[in-house]
């Protein structure tokens, strides 16, 4: 609320502009009195996932504030500049308090372009964490973003279950982690089919395109590349704080022919942070509870048999109910 009071008349300004700048000292200034309250040494951010990048302007703030608050300030460069290993030493060296977010949505579409950018991010992380898994002769064939996170499509030489899914997730992290570079390069068609030669569902997919498209890739680091148009973040450690969970695997046909290859589809869990996938996952779980198939066998309501697929057989106490209901709607 003090947030949309502070910029209220400048939703129009583009992101990165004076409306950043006012939440970010709004929300630095509770990190410094918080730190200053606490007894740490310093207060710091690296914002990884902000909009705007200008670290001189970010690092003025910071100072300004700190000479207000009276509590020492790293600039907001420092972990790119330092190291994560050795931010974290100094953390628990000298102690400091670190707000790495940024809350900036003013709406639902910048909150679903913002949503899709990293959604789709992860899942090519999860692509590359497939191959250093289980070898290079993995086939990757889509992997796009979807409601609640992504998924992608694998020929794997094993199939997996859900014992495979805490590996899985330890890699991506280990991935993440690195730091990696993001970069976009575009190709002819000839380079493109080159460079995916031991990918026969790329293959396809670059044959299938349009003499007109351009065809463009994403590099995540030296050791892996995606056929893809984008958009991506510009390195890895604007992942750093997307939660994620592997949801499920299910078998899927490649472009949905069954006389095609049969392919294991990996489903991501994919919210900005650990908050938002835990509501989420309640709010499942709640759902799960209220699931009308799961109520109406534990009342007695009503039974399903294969005699008469999707319709219900009312039982007794459901059929009871049910007249009970007519008679009140009457």
């Amino acid at each position: 609320d003090r947030f949309y009071k502070t910029v209220k008349g400048m939703e129009k300004m583009k992101e990165g502009s004076v409306r950043c700048h006012n939440c970010y000292e709004l929300r630095l200034r509770e990190a410094a009195i918080l730190a200053k309250t606490e007894n740490f040494d310093y207060f710091t951010t690296t914002l990884t996932i902000s909009p705007h990048k200008n670290s001189q302007i970010l690092n003025e703030i910071g100072q300004r504030v700190a000479d207000e608050v009276g509590v020492k300030h790293l600039p907001s460069d420092f972990k790119k500049k330092n190291g994560y290993k050795r931010s974290v030493e100094l953390s628990l060296m000298f102690g400091m308090y670190r707000q790495d977010y940024c809350g900036c949505i003013f709406s639902k579409m910048e909150r679903e372009e913002f949503l899709e950018r990293y959604r789709h991010s992860i899942a090519h992380v999860l692509a590359k964490a497939m191959i250093e898994l289980y070898g290079e002769e993995v086939q990757y064939a889509i992997g796009p973003q979807i409601e609640d996170g992504a998924y992608y499509d694998f020929l794997v030489p094993k199939n997996l279950s859900e014992e495979d899914f805490p590996a899985i997730e330890n890699k991506m992290r280990e991935i993440i982690k690195r730091r990696e570079d993001w970069t976009r390069e575009e190709l002819s068609r000839e380079n493109a089919l080159k460079l995916f030669a031991k990918q026969k569902f790329k293959k396809e997919l670059i044959e299938d395109l349009p003499e007109s498209e351009i065809i463009s890739v994403y590099h995540t680091g030296s050791d892996f590349v995606d056929l893809c148009r984008g958009p991506h973040v510009e390195n890895s450690q604007e992942l750093m704080n997307v939660a994620f969970q592997v949801k499920s695997v299910s078998g899927a046909y490649w472009r949905g022919d069954e006389h095609r290859d049969q392919l294991q589809r990996v489903y991501l869990f994919v919210y900005p942070d650990k908050n938002a996938l835990k509501e989420h996952l309640k709010w499942l779980q709640e759902a799960q509870e209220r699931d009308h198939k799961k109520l109406g066998k534990e009342l007695d309501l009503f039974m399903f048999d294969e005699t008469a697929p999707g319709m219900p057989y009312w039982l007794p106490r459901g059929w009871k109910m049910y007249q009970a209901l007519l008679q009140y709607s009457r």
